[in-house]
């Protein structure tokens, strides 16, 4: 009974989140737009009454931890391993509740806004991922949620697209997501070619360190201080995302590691990690102190306390974690929510603080001297350099800095991405003992030259688009040759292949058929329909293997069947995937994003 119970609830919350979002995209093309924000307001009210019914159903009916196993799920083709216990089950009340809130208080918030549509499509798809990364603990499934964490979380960032500065920020921690996804995916496919199908029965000191590595990035933790960056967007997405969900669930994801560990000892790499974190927590605090803007300053603050509670799981305090993870998420949620209004009640409360302010300021002139409280204001401005530093070498990388494809911006994208490459392939030699063959190498080394070529046309779809499939179509081949030896071209008809592209650039180049390469970043040159910019996302995203779509069930099907056999093989193929999915949201951002004038073609739909 149980397993049937709790086999419908987990299809529920499966089902009804996808089903929330098909009714989003459906109601955005409603006419007039009244009628379709009525209909939104609806579905998100009802649902989310539905939701706390079905997770009170959960939350009385569970006795002991509940286990089972749904055998080629849905359209995936993956057998999803359900595991409900009070921890997931805690989590699973906390996401739901505030995305509860949230979505309630966002239907009046974002009224006859011009994304109003695109706000509520990407919370489902947040809600998608959170159920599947709380309930389930098989390694496909925990990272086709961490995937579709990452990409609901990359688009709410670009939420204002015409923004420059919104769409920069949003591409920059696209590139720090894409290296928490290799460190996540090395993990997993490490601990499967073991025969470990459960993330949270990893043993590996080193694969357990890894996965660490990879909550940290996500969770914003030094020296990768994104999360500043990330607060352009509404304020509500800002307070779901940053404040409450997006940076808290890698913390339940290494807790759920580190808490089946049979004895917790602290290794030279874990020792390691806890510096780092130590590191984190006084770095930003003293940088919420110098923030002289209320969001910037709550993000730092929020990084803080992350940092303190990854020092509390790793020391094995799990039960005050979660709850420190409970309060902290509603109380950021809480902070960025009242940020709008905070100007108003500093007014009210500045005379009753000012007594305490110039106190504290008292003491630290008489403790520190005022050349140190120099010294550390400086590098506190510069925010410790080394974050600031990564951050213009990912912006060189994405070549953000120019709106031309110049010879700099190819040798910093060539430099880098070889360079996560070669890291990747030493990593996977060390830990699997397994080389990648000649042949292999090769393929892999055509693959990478037409993303590079894809990189630079990133201003003419066609030609990116060739590129992209190209170097996704070597990349796949390379792993279903392993499986299907029929398939086995000569290597002489891949280089045809790269000949090929290359001559139908250089083509098309010679007789003036390219866009202008001067033309602005971000303006939306290209904008022609929300329909048609949505068709072409989905496309993209196909081509780039994002979970749900189109080259994914390829890749899981080859995966299954090699990651036994050539696990190394899977994982540097996977880094070439993660180039052509950056490559492509550069392209789309450059040219499809960043239109102006959509706050009059939404209001021009209403009807008064």
């Amino acid at each position: 009974m149980d397993n049937r119970l709790y086999t419908y609830l987990f299809y529920y919350f499966i089902i009804s989140s996808l089903s929330r979002f098909i009714v989003v995209l459906l109601s955005s093309i409603q006419h007039p737009a009244e009628l379709g924000e009525k209909r939104v307001r609806w579905v998100t009210n009802y649902g989310s009454i539905i939701d706390i019914v079905h997770f009170l159903i959960a939350f009385v009916c569970l006795t002991r931890d509940t286990h089972f196993i749904l055998p080629d799920f849905m359209f995936f083709g993956i057998d999803f391993e359900v595991n409900w216990n009070y921890l997931s089950l805690v989590f699973l009340g906390f996401s739901l509740t505030i995305i509860s809130l949230i979505n309630r208080f966002s239907i009046v918030y974002l009224h006859r806004d011009p994304y109003y549509y695109k706000f509520f499509s990407i919370i489902y798809i947040l809600q998608v991922s959170l159920c599947l990364l709380v309930l389930t603990n098989g390694s496909e499934s925990i990272f086709i949620g961490w995937e579709l964490l990452g990409m609901s979380s990359i688009l709410l960032i670009a939420f204002y697209e015409d923004r420059v500065s919104v769409l920069k920020n949003s591409l920059t921690i696209l590139v720090i997501y894409k290296i928490s996804d290799i460190l996540l995916y090395s993990c997993l496919i490490c601990s499967s070619a073991s025969d470990i199908k459960h993330y949270n029965m990893i043993t590996n000191p080193l694969v357990i360190v890894l996965l660490l590595a990879a909550c940290l990035i996500k969770s914003s933790v030094f020296p990768w201080f994104w999360l500043p960056r990330a607060v352009e967007g509404p304020t509500q997405s800002t307070a779901i995302f940053y404040g409450g969900l997006a940076t808290h669930i890698p913390v339940f994801i290494f807790m759920n590691v580190w808490w089946n560990q049979e004895v917790l000892s602290l290794n030279t790499y874990m020792i390691m990690m806890v510096c780092l974190i130590c590191s984190s927590i006084i770095c930003s605090s003293l940088l919420s102190r110098r923030m002289n803007d209320a969001k910037n300053s709550i993000a730092y603050s929020a990084i803080t306390q992350l940092g303190v509670i990854y020092l509390e799981v790793i020391f094995g305090y799990f039960h005050l974690a979660v709850i420190h993870c409970i309060i902290h998420g509603i109380y950021r949620i809480i902070e960025f929510l009242k940020a709008p209004s905070l100007l108003h009640s500093r007014y009210s409360i500045e005379k009753d603080r000012k007594s305490v302010n110039m106190a504290m300021h008292s003491i630290y002139q008489k403790i520190l001297p005022e050349t140190f409280r120099l010294w550390a204001y400086r590098i506190c401005y510069h925010e410790f350099f080394i974050p600031r530093i990564m951050m213009n070498i990912i912006e060189n990388f994405m070549g953000l800095y120019s709106s031309r494809v110049t010879a700099k911006t190819i040798k910093s994208y060539v430099f880098y991405s070889l360079l996560t490459i070669i890291f990747v392939e030493s990593m996977t030699v060390s830990f699997l003992n397994q080389k990648i063959s000649i042949r292999d190498e090769v393929l892999l080394i055509l693959g990478y030259l037409l993303n590079i070529l894809a990189f630079t046309r990133k201003y003419n779809p066609k030609h990116c688009f060739l590129l992209m499939t190209s170097s996704v179509f070597v990349t796949v081949m390379i792993l279903a040759e392993k499986v299907f030896p029929a398939l086995m071209f000569d290597i002489s008809i891949y280089i045809a292949l790269y000949g090929i592209s290359i001559a139908y650039v250089l083509h098309q180049s010679y007789r003036k058929k390219l866009l202008d390469q001067n033309a602005t970043n971000f303006k939306g040159r290209i904008y022609q329909s929300t329909s048609l910019n949505l068709l072409l996302l989905i496309s993209g995203l196909s081509i780039v293997g994002m979970p749900g779509l189109g080259m994914f069930f390829i890749w899981e099907s080859l995966e299954h069947a090699l990651v036994h056999s050539c696990p190394g093989l899977i994982i540097n193929a996977y880094v070439l995937l993660a180039l052509n999915t950056i490559v492509f949201f550069r392209f789309y951002y450059a040219n499809f994003l960043g239109k102006q004038d959509a706050l009059k073609q939404f209001h021009a739909s209403y009807r008064y």
